[in-house]
């Protein structure tokens, strides 16, 4: 090969030396790797050599048997001809219908390979998002809303809600039958009491003030809990107020 550089000509015997690396068909196989284009040429080849080979066998059996298709009239020659044409066609199919179904094990395990996480990659992925600190309060966030949103639909089925005026609100439940306890359905400071006042009014919940229960239930009392015991007395009587304001009503 001839190179110019700089204005003069270099000539370059290694490209025309023998490499019988280059004649090799493995390397070229190896190069189609299991791309593919790869995999359909394998295919292609594998389907017409053995089309190729059935062919093959058909024509040959023909000959060898020349001889006896000379003393057969014109009328069994063809049934003999269509006998084989048949037979070719239907060994053929039967090749194509098992290509196509090892293609198709094939295309799926390519499929399931390239979608598959290995179990570190899974880790990795974990670690990556559980150490990034804007996803961790991100989530954190979205949490604490789901929570709030399903702790304020229990509010109409609240017994009382127990306010400081502007601070705090605690949605209680009591049923004598059913709870051994006052249980909390809902609670808030700030604009979570605010809407927890609001849904209680638009539902036609009682609303007690007691501003030093108020604070003692929002401080030592969790959603779905019942109440603290030493705050048994201070909730029965608001329980009881209640009761003696209903039949005043009646």
């Amino acid at each position: 090969a001839l190179f110019s550089v700089q204005g003069g000509w270099v000539f370059a015997t290694e490209a025309l030396q023998p490499n019988l690396g280059r004649l090799n068909p493995l390397n070229g196989i190896k190069k189609l790797g299991f791309s593919a284009g790869g995999l359909d040429s394998l295919k292609m080849l594998v389907l017409v050599g053995i089309l190729s080979f059935l062919l093959y066998r058909v024509i040959d059996a023909n000959l060898l048997q020349s001889p006896r298709f000379a003393r057969l009239s014109p009328f069994e020659s063809a049934q003999a001809g269509w006998a084989d044409a048949a037979r070719l066609l239907k060994q053929s199919a039967l090749v194509m219908l098992a290509v196509a179904g090892a293609d198709y094990w094939m295309q799926r395990w390519r499929l399931m390979k390239t979608l598959k996480m290995t179990k570190q990659e899974v880790k990795d992925d974990l670690k990556m998002v559980e150490g990034n600190p804007e996803i961790k309060a991100r989530i954190r966030r979205i949490q604490m809303a789901q929570a709030r949103q399903r702790m304020l639909t229990a509010v109409p089925k609240a017994t009382v809600v127990i306010t400081n005026p502007t601070h705090y609100a605690v949605a209680l439940e009591y049923q004598r039958a059913a709870l051994a306890a006052p249980r909390v359905l809902a609670k808030g400071r700030g604009h979570v009491a605010q809407k927890i006042k609001a849904i209680a009014r638009e539902h036609n919940v009682p609303m007690v003030e007691n501003v030093p229960l108020a604070q003692a239930l929002y401080k030592t009392s969790e959603v779905g809990d019942f109440i603290p015991a030493e705050l048994f007395e201070a909730v029965a009587g608001v329980l009881a107020y209640l009761i003696r304001l209903k039949q005043l009503v009646l």
